[in-house]
């Protein structure tokens, strides 16, 4: 008979930065298309690739366990600030 083994894939380190990075990379392009402004393009790529990474790399790290449901709600708070924060960037070099 055959001995059934479970595996877990572990991701590999580095995996999450690399996703945020690409995540900011997409996120600046997309910018630069809307607004064709370089200058809006590079504080949205800092600000996006950075933060993003770092926490999907503790996820990842973690093994993707989080009981705290305040800080849940407080990453999902700060993402839709940022979100806002962007479209009203966007509002303001694309009408005024």
């Amino acid at each position: 008979m055959k001995n059934n083994e479970s595996t877990s894939l572990k991701a590999i380190k580095g995996t999450g930065y690399l996703i945020g990075a690409l995540t900011g990379i997409v996120a600046a392009v997309a910018t630069f298309v809307i607004t064709e402004n370089i200058a809006v393009s590079i504080p949205v790529l800092a600000g996006l690739s950075l933060p993003i990474g770092i926490i999907i790399e503790k996820k990842l790290q973690d093994g993707a366990v989080e009981n705290e449901k305040r800080s849940q709600k407080l990453m999902i708070a700060i993402i839709a600030a940022g979100v806002l924060f962007l479209l009203a960037l966007i509002f303001i070099t694309k009408f005024i």
